[in-house]
């Protein structure tokens, strides 16, 4: 699973396992990169197909965003998983 920048838009909250990183990314200027753990439902928004990710290392409900599809780069893995899983429940 590769890392994904959450989005701009959002207040960056730090995250449990690993307070130190994000400190240290914000200091030097960087933005955070932030690991996707799982994709838990889609949308479509504006005609664009949005996603919601679950990030490792935060617990609350509140920290989990919607993505656009083209912004989860590295994520390729968890869209396959998520979409696998939907055809499954569609077919029941």
């Amino acid at each position: 699973m590769l890392g994904h920048s959450k989005p701009r838009r959002r207040a960056v909250r730090a995250a449990i396992y690993d307070s130190s990183h994000l400190a240290d990314a914000m200091h030097a200027g960087e933005e955070p990169r932030f690991m996707a753990q799982c994709i838990l439902q889609d949308r479509t928004r504006n005609g664009s197909l949005q996603y919601q990710v679950h990030w490792k290392g935060f617990r609350d409900t509140t920290d989990m965003t919607w993505e656009d599809e083209e912004d989860l780069n590295g994520c390729g893995a968890l869209l396959n998983d998520f979409l696998r899983s939907k055809n499954k429940k569609k077919k029941k």
